[in-house]
């Protein structure tokens, strides 16, 4: 999911499908969601918010 929240910022969300990250140690991936908040004048990352 993508979603602008100013001119220049995108908020951006992933999501993991449940097969994919089998067999891993500690929480499941799916369980930690993740938004990144992205420069896309300069496709910096400027934030991580887990």
């Amino acid at each position: 999911m993508a979603a602008p929240i100013s001119e220049g910022v995108m908020l951006v969300s992933f999501s993991v499908r449940e097969d994919a990250c089998r067999n891993l140690e500690g929480p499941p991936i799916a369980d930690i969601p993740t938004v990144y908040a992205i420069d896309t004048r300069r496709w910096l990352i400027l934030s991580i918010q887990k």
